[in-house]
């Protein structure tokens, strides 16, 4: 299961995932295994789907850690200052853009119960890169916003 926690009272994150990565491992051996058996031919097709689905998996919660780590970065910045938001007003709005999916998306998986189910739930992996890319631009519009800051202000 993809274990979810409560953070700040009002979000989900994803609390761990030793227990997936292990269990994907696990289970790509006992593929391989399979596949260099002299019986495989038969299960061959089987077999191709679940390592795909298993790669999927595997891509699709490292993009979710990674969104979720840039998330909580900016959410700390943007949900408790006024003076940021007003200065990067197109930023902020497209973090609240982010936000409101990286919510949605957060229930769609726990709904799902199974890292399985949950990343392979319709337009996931879309959202997932969408929500990369947007907080990547907010935070490079912020680095730049604070430099500017830095400079105006030299020690």
């Amino acid at each position: 299961p993809l274990e979810l926690t409560e953070y700040k009272g009002a979000y989900l994150k994803v609390k761990t995932v030793e227990d997936v990565f292990t269990a994907l491992e696990d289970n790509a051996v006992l593929l391989s295994t399979m596949k260099a058996s002299r019986f495989a031919s038969a299960f061959l097709a089987d077999l191709d789907r679940w390592e795909r689905s298993l790669s999927v998996v595997s891509e699709t919660i490292e993009q979710l850690m990674n969104v979720q780590r840039q998330w909580m970065y900016l959410e700390s910045i943007f949900g408790g200052s006024e003076d940021i938001r007003k200065q990067l007003p197109a930023e902020s709005a497209m973090f609240e853009d982010v936000n409101s999916k990286y919510i949605v998306v957060m229930s769609t998986m726990q709904a799902a119960h199974t890292a399985l189910r949950a990343t392979h739930a319709p337009g996931i992996a879309e959202k997932l890169a969408d929500m990369d890319s947007k907080l990547q631009n907010i935070q490079r519009s912020l680095n730049a916003y604070l430099e500017t800051k830095r400079q105006a202000f030299p020690r």
